[in-house]
């Protein structure tokens, strides 16, 4: 079950105050309506991880008031000033599924399934404590896709940057054949998932990171202001500071470092022509409490030519 379909089944009928809409910039249509702001961006992230393409339009959150309290443009995602077109003959570039017999392969050796999506998996190694994350086959034999060149540049700058305690840590990567397909593999520490509390204080950190520089103090106001709505809305005290902020990202430094490597990675993604991905779900911490930054790119949003 969906956190939208959740919310709704308790929700009073009725108290529906958020309204998700979307469309090409002029033009808009209403897609459902939530009782949480939390909720509607589930819901937007949702459809964007079933259809990627949605995430070419226009996406927009409305309040009772018709307030627009969240904004998604396309255009601005990493400032790009536009975007690269590609053929659908290139689509067999990007990564694919992976094969089911890769799991039944590394169950069979003892490695716990952590996670999956469509292009990947992740799994406890056991008697190291790794993570061993399986990236979907490429183009074809002896090619890798560009999305899992993608990571590769991800992995190799989190190497060279290995004294930022924000990003995550990686043992190498490597490429194996299954079934006439092209894998890569790699291996990174464990880290746990945030809470539900501190996800919402970092859900708009990428938002603010452009402060990081000059302005700090003012992206500590704006997180404490985007989380107060959320917080709100899911009936907990709405009564964070931007000192309260800092608290809960480890203290001054630890804070404006986390900042800082937010504004870092978005500059490296750019020089590369990645896409930003920064949503609340790609945070994760170390068992010391250190928020990690994790798995922070989409390629660049094509537009498919027929």
């Amino acid at each position: 079950m969906r956190a939208k379909d959740f919310l709704t089944e308790f929700a009073p009928e009725g108290f529906e105050r958020y309204s998700l809409y979307t469309g090409d910039g002029v033009s808009s249509h209403l897609v459902d309506r939530f009782s949480s702001l939390a909720a509607a961006r589930e819901e937007v992230e949702f459809i964007w991880q079933t259809d990627p393409e949605t995430r070419l339009v226009v996406w927009l959150i409305k309040n009772l008031n018709d307030e627009v309290v969240w904004y998604y443009d396309p255009q601005e995602i990493a400032d790009a000033p536009r975007y690269q077109f590609r053929k659908k003959s290139d689509l067999d570039e990007m990564a694919g599924e992976i094969a089911p017999g890769i799991r039944q392969v590394l169950d069979k050796k003892g490695y716990e399934l952590l996670g999956d999506g469509i292009d990947k998996e992740a799994y406890l190694e056991p008697g190291t404590g790794q993570v061993l994350v399986i990236f979907g086959y490429g183009a074809g034999k002896n090619k890798f896709s560009k999305d899992q060149m993608m990571f590769v540049d991800w992995a190799k700058y989190c190497q060279q940057n290995q004294s930022n305690p924000h990003l995550p840590k990686f043992s190498g990567w490597e490429s194996f054949d299954f079934q006439g397909k092209r894998y890569l593999q790699i291996r990174m520490e464990p880290l746990q998932e945030l809470s539900d509390y501190l996800r919402m204080i970092i859900a708009n950190l990428e938002e603010v990171a452009k402060y990081s520089k000059s302005k700090p103090k003012t992206a500590y106001k704006k997180l404490a202001k985007f989380a107060n709505h959320d917080l709100l809305d899911a009936g907990e005290p709405d009564d964070l500071d931007h000192q309260a902020v800092v608290k809960n990202l480890g203290g001054k430094q630890a804070a404006y470092n986390l900042l800082k490597t937010v504004y870092d990675v978005k500059k490296f993604g750019k020089k590369h022509g990645f896409n930003i991905d920064l949503h609340s779900g790609n945070y994760m911490q170390r068992a010391n409490g250190t928020i990690v930054v994790n798995d922070p790119f989409v390629l660049s949003f094509d537009i498919y030519q027929s």
